[in-house]
């Protein structure tokens, strides 16, 4: 163990002199500024952000964590105008995720934070795609791309899933999950109408949305807060149906703060 620089072993003071320190100041022991009792970037409070504002640091702030995820991608919707007929839209993508440890000098005197409203479901239409959610310019994460729509098909019939979001400017990005893909399986001389609405893509924080399988019609499912994507819609075998993809989570910025 080292106390301002000196060398502690074996309960011996390896030099003649350790030096004074007033309250005020502080030592410093293996590398931690111990002031008042207390080690400085000691954890405080946590900012969350779901909605746009500013933030400004408090004046005793060391250090802080901030952790940006984009907004999931809505599910594509679906439309049937035949009989016997099926359709399903493919999953939203998750947003991305961008993580960084800034010190006062990064964020300055405050910082802009972005969080994009929640992504729409459209019927018979593709899903909205979700929004970008950032801290400044310094760190960014978009969101995921809406799924597509799914038409109406008398025999098998897929559609791709959507890409999920990315991170950029942090010491850690990473991409969400993608979307699953939609399927109809549809007969116009049979009986066998099914629809498959694909699973929406996961963020980091937000589950998708869960995938819809029916022979009859649902809207797709909303992702899970935060960044989840929708799950797209579905139908079999049900005339003039028009259902809407589920809605994509929104974003989220998150600020934990370490003091002096």
């Amino acid at each position: 163990m080292t106390i301002d620089g000196v060398l502690l072993k074996d309960s011996a003071v390896t030099t003649d002199t350790i030096s004074e320190k007033t309250s005020t100041a502080g030592v410093t022991i293996d590398g931690v500024l111990i002031k008042d009792g207390l080690a400085a970037g000691v954890g405080g409070s946590v900012q969350i952000f779901t909605s746009s504002g500013t933030y400004t640091p408090p004046s005793n702030l060391a250090w802080a964590i901030v952790v940006v995820v984009g907004g999931g991608g809505a599910g594509g919707g679906i439309s049937i105008t035949n009989s016997l007929r099926a359709a399903g839209g493919s999953g939203g993508g998750g947003g991305g995720y961008a993580r960084e440890k800034l010190n006062t000098t990064n964020i300055g005197a405050s910082q802009a934070v972005t969080i994009a409203a929640a992504a729409s479901g459209n019927a018979d239409g593709a899903g909205d795609n979700g929004g970008t959610c950032s801290f400044g310019s310094i760190l960014t994460a978009t969101g995921g791309t809406g799924g597509l729509v799914g038409n109406d098909s008398a025999t098998l019939i897929a559609v791709g899933g959507s890409a999920g979001g990315s991170g950029s400017g942090g010491d850690f990005n990473c991409k969400g999950q993608g979307g699953g893909s939609g399927m109809a399986i549809g007969e116009t001389d049979a009986t066998i109408a099914y629809g498959l609405g694909g699973a929406g893509g996961s963020s980091v924080l937000g589950g998708g949305g869960v995938g819809r399988g029916t022979a009859g019609a649902s809207a797709g499912a909303a992702g899970g807060n935060y960044g989840g994507g929708g799950s797209g819609a579905a139908a079999g075998d049900d005339n003039a149906a028009a259902d809407a993809g589920g809605a994509g989570a929104q974003g989220i910025v998150i600020v934990t703060e370490f003091y002096l």
